[in-house]
């Protein structure tokens, strides 16, 4: 359903604005390939996309993960600790 309703928004937009199909996927999903990867570094920054709103971590879930990460053993620590 989704991907129907993202198809259909891609040649909308290379429609009106005179694109190339290629080019309007690639616009449409640029924001959404940079907030993924802003969402992968782990830093936590709140992210606004025009027209969508703001993509944020609560407070709490900051406090788990930061808890979580410092609890979890690197793979060189778990190394060491089994020799």
């Amino acid at each position: 359903m989704a991907n129907i309703i993202v198809d259909k928004l891609i040649k909308e937009v290379a429609t009106k604005f005179n694109l190339k199909i290629s080019e309007a996927d690639r616009i449409i999903t640029s924001q959404f390939k940079f907030l993924c990867n802003e969402m992968q570094t782990g830093n936590f920054e709140t992210i606004m996309l025009h027209h969508l709103g703001k993509f944020t971590v609560s407070e709490k879930k900051k406090r788990f993960w930061a808890k979580k990460l410092l609890e979890t053993p690197t793979h060189d620590q778990g190394i060491e600790d089994s020799k």
